[in-house]
């Protein structure tokens, strides 16, 4: 990530996501973060199996950031919306060129049961970037870190 060049972004955080068809409601979703921020300075965080090149579920980073007290860090949807619009210029500056980028900061439920089932992804696809929805329950490998604030800015 490429501290040199501060690249702010502005993220509305008094509008409500919308979220896709077949999953019915937010959590994890923390409107207090900051609505200015510099795009530069967040972190990328994995866990030590990733780390070691392994794959965990999603369920397993859940676990992880919750036991760490880190989901209050995490960027959200709100904060993909804006980091689409920026480019996949931008977003291969702040995360690099081949990585997939969690923001854990918004997790959805599907419409059944009441367990969290899906969070929110960005990717660099060729000229731009796209985002999409990553069940928990599926494999992650170490090109998909979670993106948090970092921790004196909130």
């Amino acid at each position: 990530m490429s501290q040199s060049q501060a690249i702010v972004v502005r993220v509305d955080r008094s509008k409500s996501p919308v979220l896709p068809e077949g999953l019915r409601s937010l959590v994890h979703h923390h409107p207090k973060l900051p609505g200015v921020y510099d795009l530069a300075r967040v972190q990328l965080w994995r866990t030590s199996a990733q780390e070691e090149g392994r794959s965990v579920t999603g369920e397993s980073l859940l676990h992880h950031l919750t036991q760490d007290h880190l989901l209050g860090r995490c960027l959200n949807l709100a904060d993909g919306e804006v980091i689409i619009a920026q480019g996949a210029r931008v977003f291969t500056q702040v995360f690099g060129e081949h990585q997939t980028v969690l923001l854990f900061g918004s997790a959805a439920k599907g419409q059944v049961g009441e367990a969290i089932g899906q969070v929110p992804y960005l990717s660099a696809g060729g000229p731009k970037v796209v985002g999409g929805w990553h069940p928990l329950n599926h494999a992650l490998g170490e090109t998909c870190p979670v993106v948090l604030f970092p921790p004196l800015q909130i």
